[in-house]
């Protein structure tokens, strides 16, 4: 039997080229679906940008500002065409001497400075518009830090939890090499293994809260996304100054801006409606053309122009209620405004004094009970290491520690989330 050396030969390689095409899809494609690690900056910079609903407000900004210069514009003029004075005998258009043909134009012409006002509120629109989607920005990116020190936190956390583990996995593999020469006791083991194994409890809860708020994360910035810190920021302790941030609130906070516009609207639209007693005055011009008479006479053309005016006559049922209206409004705006500024006032007092709990809280933990805690667990070591001491005030001395330290990295985290607050409260759109 014959054998065909060329294709025993080809299919190995066939099969080959297949596998590492297949190689290099997978790795082109896991490449691309893995996870962006970015910074804080940079995940409040996707966040903005790619948000859907800041998009549909940009959009919307742009239409109101197409309406300001629509809002000034004169009503459209209006042409005339008619036949004057036919007789209805015969309708005949060369009989009669006053019969013509007739076209015109007029345009209506509003007095008082009506469109100016117009134009004005119309382009309060627009700012409240850009106060709109400047207060959602600002909320969007407090939300993202809010979320990424949460998720920070949790990390660390974790990371703790994890070397205190493995400082009681030390312990208990002491444990149960010194019961085999008859030093170690066995129920200390078994404690400690206890120990041991609630730590994983809380691990398995800190790990489902990192995939949770990463989810936040992926939702806030519509991409799968990861941080490249590992750790929260460093924090310069330094106590706002109360009257700085009452001037930026004043100044910047977009609640407060949105209103303030409203009330210049308001006041505009007061104004507007006392123009309305100002009457509109409309302009014509017509063109008659009148055609020779039976017996072949010329007549002349003839030129009209006329001017009208309106006459609120019915001002006490139409101007003088929405004249009314409008002064209601401007007043329950002022009301407004006086409410919120003192809500923002109180607020800002409320996260300067949980900022001054929290800084003093961190420095509690970091440079007294933490360092403290450290130095009896090193004591009990050493006297364990002799037989000096009993073996579970060490564990119970590990699970102070653990809880300092966990309670000093929510203190930082805290801190942080407030100072996030405030600044967007004072209408800061911190990219840092």
């Amino acid at each position: 039997m014959r054998v065909d050396l060329r294709k025993t030969t080809r299919r190995p390689k066939i099969y080959t080229m297949k596998k590492v095409i297949f190689l290099v899809f997978f790795m082109l494609t896991t490449h691309a679906f893995a996870a962006d690690k970015l910074s804080l900056a940079e995940l409040q910079d996707i966040a903005v940008k790619e948000n859907p609903k800041i998009k549909s407000m940009e959009l919307e900004a742009e239409m109101f500002l197409k309406r300001v210069p629509v809002a000034r514009s004169l009503d459209d003029p209006k042409l005339k065409i008619g036949l004057n004075n036919v007789p209805l005998n015969n309708f005949s258009l060369r009989e009669e001497d006053m019969t013509s043909k007739e076209i015109g134009i007029s345009q209506m012409f509003p007095l008082g400075d009506k469109l100016k006002i117009k134009e004005s509120i119309a382009f309060k629109d627009y700012q409240k518009s850009l106060e709109k989607l400047r207060k959602e920005k600002i909320e969007l990116l407090n939300a993202v830090r809010m979320n990424v020190y949460e998720l920070l936190s949790v990390r660390e956390v974790r990371k703790i939890f994890e070397e205190t583990r493995e400082q009681l996995k030390l312990l208990i593999e002491t444990q149960v090499a010194g019961n085999k020469v008859g030093k170690g006791v066995l129920s200390d083991v078994i404690k400690t293994n206890i120990e041991y194994t609630m730590i994983d409890e809380d691990l398995t809860a800190l790990y489902q809260g990192e995939e949770e708020l990463l989810s936040k994360l992926r939702y806030l910035t519509l991409r799968d996304v990861e941080l490249k810190e590992e750790k929260l920021p460093d924090v310069n302790f330094k106590e706002p100054d109360y009257e700085s941030v009452k001037e930026a609130v004043l100044k910047n906070n977009p609640e407060l801006a949105l209103l303030s516009l409203e009330r210049e609207q308001s006041e505009k639209e007061v104004l507007l409606k006392q123009r309305e007693y100002y009457p509109d005055l409309e302009l014509g011009i017509s063109y008659m053309q009148r055609d020779n008479s039976p017996l072949g006479m010329k007549r002349a053309d003839m030129l009209s122009a006329m001017a009208t005016i309106n006459i609120p006559f019915w001002y006490k049922k139409k101007n003088i209620p929405m004249i009314e209206e409008s002064q209601k409004k401007k007043e329950m705006v002022l009301k407004l405004i006086e409410e919120q500024n003192n809500l923002l006032m109180s607020k800002a007092k409320v996260i300067i004094s949980q900022l001054k709990k929290w800084e003093t809280l961190y420095k509690l933990y970091t440079e007294q009970l933490i360092p403290q805690t450290e130095l009896a667990i090193e004591s009990y070591v050493v006297r364990l290491s002799v037989s000096q001491t009993e073996y579970m005030p060490i564990i119970d001395t590990i699970r102070m520690l653990l809880k300092y330290k966990r309670e000093a990295i929510m203190a930082k985290k805290e801190y942080l989330s407030n100072l996030s607050e405030l600044n967007a409260l004072m209408g800061v759109e911190v990219l840092k």
